[in-house]
């Protein structure tokens, strides 16, 4: 992913900041902004079109294995929040969590996905 919007999503999910203030402190203009997210969200759509949302069938990983894939619950926090667009405060609601949590899971799966990309999967 291009490195200012991967910055911008970053600025926007795990900072919480809005369009406003970033285009603000970038100097940049709000639409301007909203279109390089845009595109940031079209990217890592396709990202996770074409990671598997199944849970592992097989029980019996060793731990390394189990480090390099995502759990269940990591997946469909990203599903939710991208495919049917939840917010975070949604998404621990319908999952029972606290929403800090949710923001947890959220970001280490996006990472693991952003990494993943780099190094396995060239768009």
């Amino acid at each position: 992913m291009n490195p200012k919007r991967k910055h911008l999503i970053e600025l926007c999910l795990e900072y919480g900041f809005q369009y406003k203030s970033i285009a603000e402190a970038m100097g940049s203009s709000v639409t301007g902004i909203s279109m390089e997210i845009s595109k940031a969200i079209d990217e890592l759509r396709k990202i996770l079109k074409l990671t598997s949302f199944e849970p592992p069938q097989e029980k019996n990983f060793n731990k390394e294995e189990q480090s390099e894939k995502l759990s269940s619950q990591q997946l469909e926090i990203i599903k939710r929040r991208f495919e049917h667009k939840s917010s975070f405060a949604i998404i621990a609601q319908e999952l029972k969590l606290p929403e800090k949590e949710v923001h947890r899971k959220f970001l280490y799966a996006w990472q693991h996905l952003q990494n993943q990309n780099r190094y396995e999967i060239p768009l």
